[in-house]
């Protein structure tokens, strides 16, 4: 084993840049995991153990001439970094409460509807590892290995009918349809599971802000709680293929329904209590009348479009007659 400094050689540099570079470049685009980190070890364990001991007892000119220039720019460096060094690790600070604020939002889902298997993905697999076993039995047979996962999987799932039905599947895409244009091209479980989140998504900031204000006690406003509601809807209409993977309570099904309940009777008792409030001030019977038809127009332009299961509950109020006390 070679100890110190490697002979320089100009002829190999060269071609280790030129030739080689482009030789490298066709394997990796025809090899699968061709150039990626630790092949090495699977396909010729004693040569890169060999390699990793030959690059550490070793260096080259290169090594030397980096050596030799960042020492020189260290220097250089010295009497800016003491200056700078607050306003660093400031940015560094900065920047990991940044990360961690995305992180929080980041959004990951429940999948509760698997895809309909299909058997020319494990074919298709398997004849390329048959393929890749003519040049490289190991990476060949991890290929194989794959693809009779992928086999005895897909025999498993139809055996089971562990995947979404057609009938189903036509319902997910009818529902996204409602919320998207109707001509949107959203034809197989891929399609319909990528609408689904980046809508999904949507709605989680907005249900997020108004959960925040009702946490915080803070009253929301007509158009807002109508907007939970809308959002709620939206939410609920997947819950049997796609829910929040998210640890905040509050985007269970369960609540999110409660939520929706409340936000809906506090619309129609603040809108009832206006109206009655107004009608009470008025001297003719037909000008209360009036208000009373004012409020039923009120509900049924604007919640019993989004939400007509309160159809009842809105006629209990009318047949009160605070309109005419």
């Amino acid at each position: 084993m070679k100890i110190g400094m490697r002979k320089p050689s100009i002829k190999k540099s060269f071609k280790a840049r030129t030739t080689g570079k482009a030789k490298r470049a066709v394997k990796k685009a025809v090899i699968p995991g061709y150039g990626k980190k630790g092949m090495g070890w699977i396909k010729d364990p004693k040569k890169a153990a060999y390699n990793k001991v030959y690059n550490k007892t070793t260096f080259g000119v290169n090594d030397v001439v980096k050596t030799v220039s960042g020492t020189s720019s260290n220097k250089n460096k010295n009497g800016s970094s003491k200056n700078t060094k607050k306003h660093i690790n400031s940015a560094a600070k900065t920047s990991i409460h940044q990360e961690k604020a995305v992180t929080k939002q980041k959004l990951d889902y429940n999948i509760l509807v698997n895809a309909k298997p299909a058997l020319s993905e494990s074919v298709i697999i398997g004849i390329i590892g048959i393929i890749i076993f003519l040049f490289s039995k190991i990476i060949g047979a991890i290929i194989l290995a794959i693809a009779l996962y992928l086999f005895c999987d897909y025999k498993h799932r139809t055996s089971t009918n562990d995947y979404i039905s057609d009938k189903d599947l036509a319902n997910w895409i009818s529902i996204l349809k409602k919320y998207y244009d109707p001509t949107a091209q959203i034809d197989d479980y891929s399609q319909a599971l990528d609408y689904t989140k980046n809508l999904l998504a949507s709605q989680y900031k907005d249900l997020k802000k108004y959960y925040d204000m009702i946490s915080e006690k803070k009253e929301l406003a007509q158009k807002d709680k109508l907007s939970l509601i809308q959002s709620s809807n939206t939410v609920l209409d997947f819950e049997k293929y796609v829910t929040y993977r998210t640890s905040d309570m509050r985007f269970q099904s369960d609540r999110i329904r409660e939520k929706r309940e409340r936000a809906a009777r506090e619309y129609i008792d603040t809108e009832y209590q206006k109206a009655v409030d107004h009608a009470i001030t008025l001297k003719t019977e037909k000008g209360k009348l009036n208000q009373l038809e004012k409020f039923k127009s009120i509900l049924s332009e604007n919640l019993l479009t989004i939400y007509p299961q309160y159809e009842e509950y809105i006629n209990e109020k009318i047949n009160k007659n605070d309109f005419l006390n």
